[in-house]
């Protein structure tokens, strides 16, 4: 392809960044076109993936994703070798400006695969990657995890001198410090990304600090400051990135309500929700009604402000409910097994590497030494030999001490099983026996004296006798359940919780995926008892209404996940109860792995992954 092609093509790319949207996509389809005649790969792909950004910021979500989905075949070709990953995040950011979380997530996980089976690399689409995640788990309530991958996103921009991408990051570290009441932190990041901004002559980063440094002052009462900051970016969004107006109308209009022009503020208020409306802009949803409730509630319009605030938790529940952010998981799952299945592959490749190496260099050595040099790899294979024996006793005392370890935990586990059985028989034959004979008894009194008068004395206490007699039974058989004689693991478990659901206490969402029939009948005792464990434990202690369980096979990877939406409480403090303690004895016998996420207030997390 000439020289004179690319040149033209790429300056017809670099002067759309300064156009509006319009009049930029003219631009970026006359390059397209050209770059489609001359097979041009890059810059068939910029043209697209640049279009569909200009979609995405006009919220036209449908038509970005259209121009991202066509990319992707240039992408695969082109020499930016990280092209295709950047598609699939892109097509991430459309489904989180629609509050299709699942998707989003799909999508970006699909981008972390193509970026690891290229060679590391600060790349650019990994940064924005990382950025995308972190705004996916700051709209699910996931701040831990939220601020985690913002931290590997400035690891990236930073080593590779992205700064577009670091000052995204200044921006949503920005708002996560916000958010906590860290004033100063936030206004560190907003600072850092204007500077940038104004550095690169990128009036999109100055607007978006702007924008932030605005909100800053809106909450520190620097009401006339913050309009000045509000009216810059609208001079420069309006009419060329949608979501930045959007968000700068609804804080003017704050603007005007806290300084009581409650007229001016509804009319502007209004005029944004209508906008976000028309244009579907789901992502922002919250964020729109939320300011409107508010500001009905602080003018006084109580009844319209209700309204407002039923029409907020109906979105909330749409958007952020546990079945979305189970299904979310569920995909950061199978994509860490899939990169342990990877991590395991390369370096069985990696051993196999090293040892063709050595036999290679023991025959090269073999051909050329003769004789002399035998007796040196002689003597120098009996002193391998020798460590390699004195390490092999090592490992195997290790191993030896291990498996007495566990064989003690498992004796433990196995001494607690023992006595639940015999208390279980006591219950069902003892106890449960001298009940029946005392309802006996009471019938038989009750015939003798059916007066009027005692009848319902009788029938009362004949209903304690048979709801204690009922309870006995089914503690009994948690104590020993014979049901995992006669079902599957998956099929004890759901009868389990829809046990606890007919209490109407606690609604339980169950999930079993993969085929657990071949596992041991102790193994499968154990599992039963850890969900009893989790559970029983919200019950107690998380005042939770809903919990999801879920049990996942994967190749030979089995675990178990419970989530539920109760207080939680603080990881950081060392809680040692005699059901937690239980729980990790009996996930230590069984060579598990367990771990805690929570919050107060955010609900639990619990995971705990055994490798077959």
């Amino acid at each position: 392809m000439p020289v004179a092609d690319t040149e033209n093509i790429n300056h017809l790319l670099k002067a759309s960044e300064k156009l509006s949207p319009d009049s930029a996509i003219v631009l970026l389809n006359q390059a397209l076109q050209l770059s489609i005649t001359a097979n041009y790969a890059d810059g068939a792909f910029t043209a697209l993936n640049t279009i569909g950004m200009t979609f995405f910021r006009k919220a036209d979500y449908d038509s970005a994703r259209s121009f991202y989905n066509k990319a992707l075949p240039w992408a695969a070709k082109a020499f930016e070798k990280d092209a295709t990953a950047w598609c699939y995040s892109n097509l991430g950011d459309t489904y989180i400006g629609e509050g299709n979380f699942v998707l989003a997530s799909e999508n970006l996980y699909k981008a972390l695969e193509e970026i690891e089976k290229l060679p590391p690399a600060p790349y650019l689409a990994l940064a924005n990657i990382y950025n995308n995640i972190g705004i996916l788990n700051r709209h699910l309530d996931h701040p831990d995890t939220e601020l985690v991958y913002y931290n590997k996103a400035e690891v990236v921009a930073r080593s590779g001198n992205h700064w577009h991408q670091l000052a995204d990051v200044c921006n949503l570290k920005g708002a996560y410090y916000l958010d906590l009441g860290k004033v100063d932190s936030a206004r560190k990041y907003y600072d850092l990304e204007l500077e940038i901004g104004k550095n690169t002559d990128n009036d999109m980063l100055v607007s978006w600090a702007k924008l932030a440094l605005g909100d800053i002052c809106l909450k520190t009462a620097e009401y006339e400051q913050a309009m000045i900051y509000f009216r810059q970016v609208l001079a420069i969004a309006k009419n060329r990135y949608y979501e930045m107006a959007l968000i700068a109308t609804f804080s003017a209009g704050e603007v005007y309500s806290k300084q009581k022009q409650f007229d001016e503020a509804e009319k502007i208020f209004l005029s944004a929700l209508r906008e976000m409306k028309i244009r579907k802009t789901k992502g922002y949803y919250i964020l729109g009604y939320t300011r409107l409730a508010t500001f009905y509630e602080e003018w006084g319009q109580y009844k319209t402000a209700l309204n407002y605030y039923d029409t907020l938790n109906i979105i909330k529940d749409s958007i952020k409910s546990l079945e979305k952010a189970k299904a979310v998981k569920s995909i950061e799952l199978k994509y860490k097994t899939a990169e342990k299945d990877k991590l395991i592959a390369q370096n069985q490749l990696i051993i196999a590497q090293q040892h063709d190496k050595i036999v290679q260099k023991n025959i090269w050595f073999g051909s050329i030494t003769g004789i002399i040099i035998l007796l040196a790899v002689v003597m120098a294979g009996l002193y391998y030999r020798a460590r390699q024996k004195q390490w092999v006793q090592q490992e195997q005392i290790k191993l030896l001490q291990s498996e007495n370890t566990v064989s003690i935990l498992k004796g433990v586990v196995q001494g607690e099983e023992k006595e639940r059985t015999r208390l279980a028989r006591e219950l069902h034959d003892g106890i449960g026996g001298m009940l029946s004979v005392a309802m006996l008894r009471l019938s038989s009194i009750k015939q003798e004296n059916d007066a009027a008068g005692n009848q319902q004395a009788f029938e009362q206490g004949m209903k304690i006798l048979t709801t204690m007699g009922e309870e006995i039974r089914k503690t009994a058989h948690n104590l020993m359940p014979d049901v995992l004689e006669k079902m599957e693991l998956q099929d004890a478990i759901a009868n389990f919780c829809s046990q606890v659901n007919e209490g109407d206490r606690l609604r339980i969402d169950f999930q079993a995926i993969g085929d657990f029939a071949n596992l041991e009948k102790e193994f499968k005792l154990n599992v039963y008892r850890i969900v009893q464990e989790l559970i029983k434990n919200v019950i107690q202690h998380a005042r939770a209404t809903t919990v999801i369980v879920q049990l996942l096979m994967h190749k030979n990877l089995l675990s178990i996940t419970v989530e539920d939406n109760g207080a939680g409480y603080d990881t950081s403090k060392n809680y040692t109860g005699i059901g937690l303690q239980n729980l990790q004895t009996r996930i230590r016998s069984m060579n598990g792995r367990y771990s805690v996420e929570s919050a107060a207030g955010k609900g639990t997390s619990v995971l705990i992954e055994f490798d077959l």
